[in-house]
């Protein structure tokens, strides 16, 4: 029973896995309007060109995956995230991109997501001990 347990959990977590990558890649194959307001922001939280922004998009990475690699910790990532989407949505209802009703709705998905991806990155930081927990329960059964 346990194993079926354990086999279980992680046909889960790579279903969970697999649909997170699945909808990054649809989401930077079709960029929305803040797009180009995302990359601005990202590009001046991390003190990099736009053309260097934009080289790493091109190249398939992910903003998380340019935070990461322009040296944001794991453990700032979220606040990070949550500045630059701020600036980039302030930054288009300025410009009149979107409205005001508009941004509203897209600060309050800005902050769930953050909330998310700090749960995530607590994940990340504590995967060897979640491992090592189904590990031990796969053993038992």
């Amino acid at each position: 029973m346990k194993k079926i347990m354990f086999a279980v959990l992680l046909a889960v977590l790579a279903l969970g896995i697999f649909s997170s990558v699945a909808g990054a890649q649809t989401i930077q194959q079709n960029p929305g309007p803040l797009h180009e307001y995302m990359e601005k922001a990202l590009a001046g939280k991390l003190g990099i060109s736009l053309a260097d922004i934009e080289a790493q998009f091109d190249a398939g990475k992910t903003p998380y995956q340019i935070a990461l690699d322009n040296g944001i910790t794991q453990a700032n990532l979220p606040a990070v995230m949550l500045e630059v989407r701020t600036k980039a949505i302030n930054a288009a209802l300025a410009d009149g991109v979107i409205t005001q009703t508009q941004a509203d709705k897209m600060l309050h998905v800005a902050g769930r997501l953050t909330c998310s991806l700090l749960a995530f990155s607590v994940f990340l930081s504590s995967k060897n001990e979640v491992f090592r927990t189904l590990t031990v329960l796969g053993r038992m059964g």
